[in-house]
């Protein structure tokens, strides 16, 4: 896309994400070129960054161009420096815990902005992670049903997080979490604060 100057955007489906290349994400980012990135993040919703090897501290680094980092540990007593990382591996030995249309920890007060993957491993056949725009999703909505669900709010409970929980952290974690967690509740329809879309 000609719009951007550090780096090449270019989309891979006309609704949500875009491959990015120009970059190595094992350097820091300059400002300009963390602007085009959280430009063409807030544009594709997903972004692609092929052939980047990177550590968990680079991983983490090119992370915290966003913002600050934000644990992925769920229970209020434990070190919030933990669990910034969470390995997950799909074999037979460990089938997939996520396989479910999902939003990343989204029954939280204050769900995170971004996420950042870092692919280690790729099969060569399947191993598919799919991307929804719910942008796209509540576009194709009738205005009527728009109108329906504008004030609906959702309660949020762990729901099968539980058992990804329990499998990756052991029985103890699990009642550490269940014993602080309380349901949290959003809109089911918000307005991104950037981009001013529902």
């Amino acid at each position: 896309m000609s719009d951007y100057r550090t780096i090449e955007v270019t989309p891979v489906t006309p609704a949500i994400g875009a491959q990015v290349d120009g970059l190595d994400l094992r350097e820091p980012l300059s400002a300009e070129q963390r602007d085009e990135v959280q430009d063409a993040l807030m544009r594709h919703l997903v972004l692609f960054f092929r052939e980047q090897d990177l550590t968990e501290d680079q991983q983490l680094a090119f992370a915290s161009n966003f913002g600050p980092p934000v644990s992925a540990s769920i229970n209020k007593a434990r070190d919030p420096d933990a669990l910034l990382f969470v390995t997950l591996e799909d074999s037979a030995d460990s089938p997939p815990q996520s396989d479910r249309w999902h939003t990343d920890v989204a029954f939280v007060a204050e769900p995170p902005d971004i996420a950042v993957l870092n692919m280690r491993d790729t099969p060569p056949v399947g191993g598919d992670t799919m991307w929804l725009s719910l942008y796209a999703a509540y576009e194709a909505l009738s205005p009527t049903m728009q109108e329906m669900i504008a004030d609906l709010r959702l309660e949020l409970d762990l729901g099968t997080t539980k058992d990804a929980i329990l499998h990756m952290y052991g029985p103890e974690y699990l009642e550490e979490v269940l014993r602080q967690f309380e349901n949290v509740r959003h809109p089911l329809v918000r307005v991104h604060p950037v981009t001013g879309r529902r």
